[in-house]
C-alpha cells in the first residue's frame, strides 16, 4: 500500500524519484549523512538498513505492535488521550517509535469505523494508499520534507516533554475554502482537524487547524505579501484554495507560493487544484526549496465514487455520497471558461446533485451563500477526510523513519540519539534555506506585470513587507451566529453588503493608517473603487491615472502621493516630486486614504512597505 501511495498520476511530470519500496527510499541517518556530508557521521556505526526496514514493517504494520498484550500496566487508549500534554509526558519518552506507531494504529480503528458509517463500503477507497497517491500528486522530495517536519515535531516532544508541541494547518483561500453556505464545523478545515486529532494526540502533538479563508479574496499581492499578518507566524502546512477568485489569472499562484517560501516558519504547501492547470505549474515552481503537494479530489470521485445519475436507487447510498456526483461531476458542476459564473458551470444532468448539496436552513447568512459555485457539505467532508488520511499516513511513515534512525545508532543513549537525529534534520532544513537564499525567483511569477516591474522584482519577491490589513480582510464571519427570523428578507440583501465590507468610508472620513517600517522602503497601496450602482456587483480595479485623478486621494505624512507602477489593484506610490523611495520622518508613516466624490465607495485591501 505504501509503495503506491505517493506515485503521481499519469501525465504529471516531475524529476525522477525513488519508490518507497526501494532500498533506502525513506531517509535514514546514513542517507541524511550523505546529503549533508557530515564528517562526524564517519565515527558512528549502524546496523544494516534493509533488515531494520523489514523488521519495522513487520512489527509496525502486520502485528500493529500491540504492546498492551505484553504489558498490563499500559493504559487503554482513551486514558492515554485524555490530555494531549500529559499523555506524552507520562508515556512518550519511555516509548519507542514502534510502540507509538501501535497506538496510532489503534486510533485508526475508531476512524475506520467513522468512515464506514459515513461512506459505507466505499470507505476503503478513501483509505487505500494507491488512491491517496492519485489524488495527492507529490514528488519524493516533497514527500520527504512533509515527513521530516513530522519527525522534527516527534523529536521536539521527546526532548522537551513538558512543552506543548503543535502541528498547525492553516487554510488560505476564498469563499469556497471558507465553507460559506454551510455550518462552520462542516468546512473541510474542521473536518480535517477532527480526522487527525486523535492520531497526533496519541504521540503527544496537538493538531491545530485554522480557517483563514477570506470572502472574495484573490492570491494577488495582499494575500501573498502579507502572509504573516493574515495567516500568523506558526504554520506547518499552508494550503492554497483560491481557484474561484483567481479564475484565469494564472500568475498569482506562483507569486503566492514564492512568497510562502519566505515565511519565517517555512510552511509545507498544499494546493487544491487540478494538476493540468497553469496555476498548478506556477505554484509548483518552488518545489525543491520547500515541500509542495496538491489535492485533486475529482480524480478519485470521477473514477471510483458512485454516480447518482447512473444507479437505480441513489437514495440508498450513504448520506455523504448521496447526490455527491452526477454525470461525472462533483455536486453537478464542472470547470469551464465562463467568468460570469466564476468558471463553474452546471452539468445538464446535475440538477439533483445541485439541489441536495446544502442543508436546508432558515439562517439568512447561510442561505445567501448557497450558490452554485460554493461547495456543499459533502464535498467539504470528502476533502477534509482525504487531507486527514494523508497526514496520518505521513505520521506513520515518520514513526517508521524515526525507528530506523534510532536503531542505526542504538549504541548511544536514547537522549543522545534524539539529539543527533534532530541535529541532522536541522541541517537538511539549513540546506533548503541555503538553496532558497541563493536562488532568485524568476520575474515570470509576476505574470503580465513582469516586464514593467523588472526593477522591482527583488523587493516584491524577496524582501520583507510591513503590512497593514483592514479588518474586512482579517475577519472571517461566523455563519450561523446570527439568525434572521424572516428568511424572505435574504433576497433583499445587497451583495456585497455593508456587513461584509468593514473598510467602507465616506469622502469626509479618510482611512488613517500608522505604518512602521525600517530603512528606505517602497510604499504600496492596494485599493479598489466601487462606482455608484456597481456596488451591488463588485469592486473594480481600474488604471492608475484614472484612480488617482478622479477617485482616490492618498497622502504620506501629509504629502500627496500618486502611483507610478501597479500590479493588480496594488499601486506603488511616489511623491509628486517623482521620488519613489520613502524614509520615515519619525517612528512611523502616517498614511491617509480617502475617496473623492460622493459617488465612489473605497475599499482598502492593504498598505505595505517593501524593504529595498
Amino acid at each position: 500500500m505504501y509503495q503506491k501511495m505517493y506515485q503521481r498520476p499519469a501525465g504529471i511530470q516531475t524529476r525522477p524519484s525513488s519508490s518507497l519500496g526501494e532500498k533506502n527510499a525513506l531517509p535514514s541517518i546514513r542517507k541524511i549523512q550523505e546529503r549533508i556530508s557530515s564528517s562526524s557521521w564517519r565515527r558512528i556505526g549502524g546496523f544494516p538498513t534493509v533488515i531494520l526496514v523489514i523488521s519495522g514493517l513487520v512489527i509496525g504494520f502486520l502485528m500493529g505492535y500491540d504492546q498492551s498484550a505484553k504489558n498490563d500496566s499500559l493504559p487503554e487508549l482513551d486514558k492515554i488521550m485524555v490530555d494531549t500534554n500529559s499523555g506524552i509526558i507520562r508515556y512518550g519518552p519511555g516509548r519507542t517509535p514502534l510502540e507509538l506507531l501501535g497506538i496510532v494504529r489503534k486510533t485508526r480503528q475508531t476512524l475506520t469505523q467513522t468512515l464506514q458509517e459515513e461512506y459505507g463500503d466505499y470507505a476503503g477507497l478513501l483509505m487505500n494508499g494507491a488512491n491517496l497517491g492519485t489524488v495527492f500528486p507529490m514528488s519524493e522530495g516533497s514527500k520527504l520534507r512533509y515527513q521530516r517536519r513530522i519527525v522534527q515535531k516527534l523529536l521536539q516532544k521527546q526532548l522537551e516533554p513538558e512543552k506543548t508541541v503543535t502541528f498547525t494547518w492553516v487554510t488560505a483561500g476564498d469563499v469556497r475554502a471558507s465553507g460559506f453556505g454551510n455550518y462552520p464545523d462542516h468546512s473541510y478545515t474542521s473536518v480535517l482537524e477532527r480526522t487527525v486529532t486523535d492520531a497526533f494526540q496519541a504521540v503527544g502533538i496537538q493538531f491545530v487547524a485554522k480557517n483563514r479563508a477570506v470572502y472574495s479574496a484573490a492570491t494577488g499581492p495582499t494575500m501573498a505579501l502579507c502572509m504573516e499578518k493574515i495567516y500568523g507566524l506558526d504554520i506547518d502546512v499552508l494550503s492554497w484554495d483560491f481557484s474561484l477568485s483567481d479564475g484565469e489569472v494564472d500568475y498569482r499562484a506562483g507569486l503566492w507560493s514564492t512568497r510562502a517560501v519566505m515565511h519565517p516558519s517555512r510552511p509545507l504547501l498544499m494546493m487544491l487544484d487540478a494538476s493540468d492547470t497553469n496555476r498548478w505549474k506556477n505554484f509548483f515552481s518552488v518545489e525543491g526549496k520547500i515541500g509542495v503537494a496538491s489535492l485533486d479530489v475529482r480524480q478519485l470521485a470521477s473514477q471510483d465514487m458512485p454516480d447518482s445519475t447512473r444507479i437505480t436507487h441513489p437514495e440508498q447510498l450513504p448520506k455523504a455520497l448521496q447526490y455527491l456526483q452526477c454525470n461525472g461531476s462533483i455536486e453537478g458542476h464542472h470547470n469551464c471558461n465562463e467568468e460570469s459564473v466564476h468558471n463553474i458551470c452546471n452539468d445538464e444532468k446535475g440538477e439533483i446533485c445541485r439541489g441536495n448539496k446544502f442543508f436546508d436552513n432558515e439562517n439568512c447568512e447561510m442561505v445567501q451563500y448557497q450558490s452554485d459555485w460554493n461547495c456543499g457539505w459533502k464535498e467539504h467532508r470528502l476533502k477534509g477526510r482525504l487531507f486527514g488520511l494523508l497526514l496520518i499516513h505521513l505520521l506513520q511513515d515518520a514513526l517508521l523513519d524515526l525507528d530506523r534512525a534510532m536503531n542505526e545508532i542504538s549504541h548511544l543513549p536514547v537522549e543522545k540519539r534524539h539529539q543527533l537525529i534532530a541535529s541532522l534534520y536541522n541541517q537538511l532544513d539549513d540546506q533548503d534555506k541555503f538553496v532558497m537564499s541563493n536562488s532568485s525567483p524568476s520575474p515570470d511569477v509576476l505574470g503580465p506585470y513582469g516586464n514593467d516591474l523588472l526593477d522591482l522584482a527583488v523587493p516584491l519577491l524577496q524582501r520583507k513587507a510591513a503590512c497593514f490589513v483592514p479588518g474586512s480582510v482579517l475577519y472571517r464571519r461566523k455563519l450561523g451566529a446570527k439568525a434572521i427570523e424572516n428568511s424572505a428578507s435574504c433576497e433583499k440583501l445587497a451583495f456585497p453588503n455593508d456587513d461584509a465590507i468593514a473598510s467602507v468610508k465616506e469622502e469626509l472620513d479618510p482611512i488613517l493608517v500608522d505604518l512602521q517600517a525600517q530603512g528606505t522602503v517602497f510604499l504600496v497601496a492596494c485599493v479598489e473603487i466601487c462606482l455608484a450602482d456597481k456596488c451591488v456587483k463588485a469592486f473594480e480595479s481600474i488604471g492608475s491615472k484614472e484612480l488617482f485623478d478622479d477617485h482616490v486621494l492618498i497622502t504620506v505624512d501629509s504629502l500627496p502621493a500618486i502611483s507610478f507602477k501597479k500590479i493588480d489593484s496594488c499601486f506603488f506610490l511616489q511623491g509628486v516630486d517623482g521620488v519613489s523611495l520613502w524614509n520615515m520622518k519619525g517612528d512611523k508613516f502616517r498614511i491617509s486614504v480617502q475617496a473623492k466624490g460622493k459617488e465612489a465607495t473605497l475599499k482598502l485591501n492593504s498598505l505595505f512597505a517593501l524593504s529595498t
